[in-house]
């Protein structure tokens, strides 16, 4: 099989997937997701304009990928939020975060969509045991369709454990 039909059934399986999450029908477990290589979803050119991704960039710092140390606080919020613009002008369906984690263990992810009006749409929560140096992706979509401004990325688990996490948006 070729890279790019790889690829074209990797992304149809995403979208399905994508849909079966945002609407609750799937309850999957980070494991079950691993991709070998997710960056080609960010990177794939095709000759349809309307299959491509987009890395979207953390906010204070403008990077598409951000290497981040669990800090579990008792007095002071943790810094389990990572916080990516999404262009304005553009129409993505759907969003994929992809995690790398650099420990084997207990991690757990919550995406969620804040809109310029304020309103912020929160979408399911995975958890899992993960394996270091694999790189997880996990396909979501607002539920209303609607397009936000920022997409909120909530990773947590064991203090002190590195993980790298990006998304992308896609059309």
């Amino acid at each position: 099989m070729t890279r790019r039909k790889k690829l074209a059934s990797a992304v149809t399986a995403v979208s399905a997937a994508a849909v079966g999450v945002t609407i609750g029908l799937l309850a999957p477990d980070l494991a079950a997701i691993a991709n070998p290589n997710p960056q080609l979803w960010a990177q794939q050119t095709s000759d349809d304009p309307t299959d491509s991704c987009v890395a979207l960039q953390e906010v204070t710092t403008g990077k598409t990928e951000i290497r981040k140390r669990i800090e579990n606080r008792l007095i002071t919020q943790g810094n389990w939020n990572t916080d990516f613009l999404v262009p304005s002008g553009q129409e993505f369906s759907y969003f994929v975060a992809i995690l790398t984690p650099e420990h084997n263990a207990p991690f757990h992810m919550t995406p969620a969509l804040r809109f310029s009006n304020g309103s912020t749409e929160s979408l399911f929560r995975l958890q899992s045991t993960l394996t270091s140096g694999e790189t997880y992706s996990v396909p979501f979509q607002s539920p209303t369709g609607r397009q936000p401004a920022v997409v909120n990325m909530r990773v947590g688990g064991v203090n002190g454990n590195f993980y790298t996490i990006a998304v992308t948006g896609c059309q």
